[in-house]
């Protein structure tokens, strides 16, 4: 009953990712292929974040601990090739895309929007500053096709907030729980409109969820998560805990359930494309990206 409450309130397409998409095993993958980007392995660039863009297509942020560029690779089964890179923002963090095909990449100076075209370039459709409010953004999240959730990174203001995308206008700031006030908001994620962001401090995290439409949020008790560096979503629309100390994968419900945990050797940033076919995570210091199925 508790899972069909959660269902009966989701658009169709939501509730048909949920059954068409079965739960993967995580601690057992298979490497199908190892691609190097163009960064220079042993300069100061860095390869900082990797975004699947349709079922063949990724983008990354490359570059040095300021400048840095977008890239456009086309990953077919035994090779990487690099379509597209001209686009500098300064301090571009994780990309991320919607169903719609948008990318939305978090930098100083708002949240640039963009697009492919012809499966060939990447194309800037605009800016989102929040009304001038959002100087430095550490990290986004599409919460549905008209809002996304933005971590702010500057100064002492690390809140967490809606963001209308059609409008450019800050919506409402997520309250964050008692009790945590000494931590600040790391990175967020979202599925099928619930937002989870990670407060944490320099030796321990709290995850924290909220359900869609709701500002308040509630703190979730995860036994034996010890270290969680990343938290991606996979197609159906589930959270994923990438725990590098534990060595293992968390795969959380939209109420922030957990429904499984997997012991894994591929602990790093894993990024699904739309079609689940494949399986990404990347190197940020070589450079290297690898292909699980």
């Amino acid at each position: 009953m508790k899972k069909c409450s959660v269902l009966v309130h989701q658009p169709f397409w939501n509730v048909f990712k949920l059954f068409y998409f079965q739960l993967r095993d995580y601690s057992n993958l298979t490497v199908t292929g190892r691609f190097q980007t163009e960064i220079a392995s042993g300069s100061d660039s860095r390869l900082w974040a990797i975004e699947a863009v349709g079922d063949s297509h990724l983008v990354t942020v490359e570059g040095d601990a300021v400048t840095r560029s977008l890239c456009l690779y086309e990953v077919t089964a035994d090779r990487m090739t690099l379509l597209d890179s001209h686009l500098e923002l300064d301090v571009a963090r994780s990309p991320v895309a919607d169903r719609h095909g948008y990318i939305y990449v978090p930098h100083y100076g708002g949240v640039a929007v963009l697009r492919m075209v012809d499966n060939r370039r990447l194309h800037v459709d605009r800016n989102l500053t929040g009304g001038g409010s959002l100087k430095f953004v550490g990290s986004v999240a599409v919460v549905n096709d008209t809002t996304l959730c933005v971590r702010k990174r500057w100064g002492g203001d690390q809140s967490v907030s809606l963001l209308d995308i059609t409008t450019d206008t800050l919506l409402t700031v997520l309250q964050q729980p008692a009790g945590t006030e000494s931590k600040t908001a790391a990175t967020v994620a979202s599925v099928l409109g619930s937002v989870l962001v990670k407060y944490s401090d320099k030796t321990t995290a709290t995850m924290v969820i909220y359900p869609a439409g709701n500002t308040s949020g509630t703190v979730l008790d995860i036994e034996g998560l010890k270290s969680v560096w990343y938290m991606t979503v996979d197609p159906a629309g589930r959270f994923l805990l990438s725990d590098r100390d534990g060595k293992t994968i968390s795969v959380l419900a939209v109420t922030g359930e957990v429904l499984a945990r997997f012991e894994s050797d591929w602990t790093g940033e894993l990024i699904h494309s739309p079609d689940n076919s494949r399986l990404y995570t990347r190197n940020t210091w070589t450079g290297e990206i690898t292909v699980l199925q």
